[in-house]
């Protein structure tokens, strides 16, 4: 039969090129669009690093990975709910003469926004940059409720 391959040919898979870059804006997007309050404004910058967010019992945790950012290049602000993270990634000094054959690093300005339940408390936002990966600890409020009325 005219196009089955023969009884017992071994079939050859066609080899694809590199679908990385697809897969990494296939993240992109779905990170976007997974924080939907701040699509535009996270699209219009250069970047967007890639966070693990989990809570214990005394804080919230926000790792973020931003290789070659420099500690004075990361401003935090806290603001009612929110906690905002912006920084730039400069690309090296040199790279204008030099002869690229491929470029997946990422360079630019990047900004990130984490919305909680509660307000967050400036004061009780600690952050450490080490390894490329800037560790934010947002400490939780504890709730005292006062009980009124009169006993009988």
């Amino acid at each position: 039969m005219r196009g089955q391959p023969a009884e017992g040919a071994i079939l050859m898979k066609k080899k694809y090129d590199d679908f990385e870059g697809l897969f990494h804006l296939q993240r992109k997007m779905q990170q976007l669009i997974h924080d939907d309050e701040d699509f535009l404004a996270q699209a219009a910058v250069g970047w967007l690093p890639m966070a693990d967010i989990f809570e214990t019992e005394k804080a919230y945790i926000i790792m973020l990975e931003v290789p070659g950012v420099r500690r004075e290049a990361i401003e935090l602000e806290a603001e009612g709910q929110d906690l905002r993270i912006r920084g730039t990634k400069k690309q090296m000094a040199d790279s204008t003469c030099l002869n690229y054959h491929q470029m997946e690093r990422e360079y630019g300005e990047f900004r990130r926004v984490f919305r909680f339940d509660v307000p967050v408390d400036p004061a009780g936002v600690d952050a450490k940059l080490k390894n490329g990966v800037l560790t934010i600890r947002v400490a939780k409020k504890k709730r005292f409720i006062r009980v009124g009325g009169a006993e009988k």
